[in-house]
């Protein structure tokens, strides 16, 4: 499985293959949710980081959770980074949590359920790649987008 990203300034038509495993869990359209992306490193090393972004409100994701390979003797979730915190990206959070008790981040101060209140310019390991937290506020106070330096993406 390849993952295909571009490269920050690049032409949208040069593409790159991207090392991470990222893995949309979203399957119902007819559903007013957010994607929900699992990261998991290339190799699902001990040492990567899996990682869901953000975690919709969508129940069904908990079955493509369970099906993802994410590593022996890993916890199939071991930390959540939320976008933002509108209901259709934060809702499953108390489920999330009670099944895999993962760490929680998030920028928002008003979410119950999070372990650390992210500032810009954080960096934080997703899958086997460092991120840089950008504080992205306009679609809300609260928003984040996440920036691998090494990938040049976004």
């Amino acid at each position: 499985m390849r993952f295909i990203a571009r490269r920050r300034g690049g032409n949208p038509q040069s593409q790159i293959p991207f090392p991470m495993k990222i893995i949309n869990l979203k399957e119902n359209a007819n559903m007013y949710t957010s994607n929900v992306y699992l990261v998991l490193g290339t190799w699902n090393a001990i040492e990567d980081v899996n990682t869901l972004v953000d975690v919709g409100r969508d129940p069904a994701i908990m079955d493509k959770i369970y099906e993802a390979s994410t590593g022996v003797g890993k916890s199939r979730v071991e930390q959540v980074i939320l976008t933002h915190s509108h209901y259709d990206h934060a809702s499953f959070l108390p489920a999330i949590r009670e099944a895999f008790h993962p760490k929680v981040y998030a920028f928002s101060h008003s979410l119950e359920g999070v372990d650390h209140h992210l500032r810009g310019w954080e960096t934080l390991r997703l899958g086997d790649r460092n991120f840089e937290v950008i504080h992205t506020p306009g679609h809300s106070s609260d928003s984040i987008c996440l920036y691998c330096e090494e990938e040049g993406v976004l």
